[in-house]
């Protein structure tokens, strides 16, 4: 009895050893879903990859799946991909990426900002193509006259004038990297670039590039071709989408080129505006990548010059890259936080290229505009930046303040050199608009160059510009790599870009 007792409590006990088998099954089962659950809830970073060479989207996520399966192509375009990285580290992936021999440059995609301040609706006032001293400044239609500091503008009439006794003038295309733009404006529509090689609404992409029915530029946030977005309020006026502010864009393309109640820094030429949107939403809020993108796009339609009314304070070496090696002159704002950006960066008016001019804003008395950025190693020149009138969504017009509309009358000014001659060098432009400035000494100490652009000087020195008509040199170095022999091709060019043939 007492032996059957035992045996029964031994059948009811289990063996210590399979009790401890157990516990480790269940705590390595834990730790599996566990880091199931990590990777499936890690948060996901937008990264920029740069190739070395142009691919395909299939060969480009076959090449990223060899390192890992946490990273997903989600577009591409030849050399370029914008990728999702599923990583709770994804700094330390990124060294892993561009240690790799087909990348070039990989790094985290970043918000870029608007760089405007104050809108108030009024009449034309443009003391910054034109100062004598005094400017209406216009509420509700009433004129209010205040003072200025004549001379104070970038000698406009003067510039005009000068361009109407030649005899031939190029069309000048300027790609306007920002929010939408108003292509139904009065003073805009006539000067709005037009995609040739595209059919208006059959929903075809008739030209090959990849982007259907892209007629009058494109909408890189939201991914089609809507580059303006307006609504009707409760009077029935034409107005922009409240939580798709495209008024920013609109009234820099203004700036740049209007005609009627109002001219643009650009009058006087065939100027063509190429409207390329990348910042939307409520807030405007843009990305670095969509900037590259719109980048490309506008090196493929043709453009001269790209105005870039943004900045972002985290630096990019693949936008830095991608600038540098377009044939372009970029025109930049230097931003509006009252900041020295020799010691407080902000990207790209902080970017060492010879292709792109960086712009801070000055009053009518010649000042510095107080929210100005400024910095005497990385801010080019200034330019009128306070209280510009110009165009709004909607057909009407109204002023603005900042860097963001100080940038678009430089761009301006360079678009009237673009149209006297053919294949110009930027840099040449560049150092042309720099050399020919009309000083102020009030921006001593703040910028590289103290003064802003002289449209009428620059024209007049034009016959110094030499066309770009030698092809660049390329320079051939072999190397091998085990059975691989590598031909590294480094091409010269005496280009503003350093580069014309890739």
């Amino acid at each position: 009895m007492v032996l059957r007792n035992v045996l029964h409590k031994r059948r009811l006990s289990a063996p210590p050893y399979l009790t401890r088998c157990l516990l480790v099954f269940l705590l390595l089962l834990l730790c599996l879903m566990k880091g199931d659950l990590q990777r499936e809830g890690a948060a996901e970073t937008s990264i920029m990859i740069l190739w070395n060479s142009p691919c395909t989207a299939p060969d480009a996520q076959k090449v990223l799946y060899s390192l890992t399966d946490r990273i997903t192509v989600k577009e591409h375009s030849e050399d370029f991909s914008i990728c999702t990285l599923r990583s709770e580290a994804p700094d330390a992936f990124l060294q892993t990426l561009t240690s790799h021999p087909l990348i070039r440059i990989a790094e985290k995609n970043a918000d870029i900002s608007l760089f405007s301040l104050s809108e108030v609706p009024a009449f034309p006032a443009q003391w910054g193509f034109h100062n004598t001293g005094e400017y209406p400044y216009y509420v509700n239609k009433a004129p209010f006259l205040r003072p200025s500091l004549a001379d104070v503008d970038i000698n406009l009439p003067e510039a005009v004038d000068l361009l109407s006794s030649l005899s031939e003038k190029r069309t000048v295309t300027v790609a306007v990297i920002d929010t939408g733009i108003d292509i139904l404006h009065p003073a805009l529509r006539d000067h709005i670039f037009v995609n040739t090689g595209e059919i208006p609404g059959n929903g075809i992409d008739d030209d090959g590039n990849g982007l259907v029915d892209d007629v009058n530029g494109w909408d890189f946030y939201h991914g089609d071709n809507t580059v303006i977005h307006d609504t009707v309020d409760e009077a029935g006026n034409r107005i922009a989408k409240p939580d798709d502010d495209d008024t920013h864009g609109t009234h820099v393309a203004g700036i740049l080129a209007a005609s009627g109640e109002v001219v643009g820094a650009g009058y006087g030429i065939d100027l063509r505006i190429l409207p390329l949107k990348i910042h939307g939403g409520e807030h405007r809020t843009g990305s670095i990548a969509n900037a590259v993108k719109a980048i490309k796009y506008a090196q493929q339609m043709g453009a001269d010059l790209c105005n870039l009314s943004w900045g972002t304070p985290t630096y990019s070496a693949l936008l830095e890259t991608v600038m540098r090696e377009s044939s372009m002159l970029f025109v930049v704002a230097a931003g509006n936080g009252a900041a020295n950006n020799n010691a407080s960066p902000i990207y790209p008016a902080c970017f060492s290229l010879p292709n792109m001019i960086s712009v801070a804003a000055i009053t009518p008395f010649g000042t510095l505009s107080s929210d100005s950025n400024y910095g005497t190693n990385t801010v080019d020149l200034a330019a009128p930046g306070q209280e510009l009138y110009s165009t709004l969504v909607g057909g009407g017009y109204g002023y603005r303040s900042g860097t963001s509309m100080a940038t678009p009358v430089v761009t301006g000014v360079a678009a009237l050199i673009y149209s006297t001659a053919e294949h110009l060098y930027p840099a040449a432009v560049k150092e042309l608009i720099l050399q020919t400035r009309k000083p102020l000494p009030a921006l001593e100490g703040y910028l590289k160059n103290a003064g802003i652009p002289d449209a009428f000087a620059a024209l007049s020195q034009r016959d110094i510009l030499v066309p770009d008509t030698m092809p660049p040199t390329l320079s051939p170095v072999t190397s091998f790599r085990g059975n691989e022999i590598l031909v590294t091709l480094n091409p010269e060019d005496l280009g503003g870009s350093g580069y014309r043939l890739i």
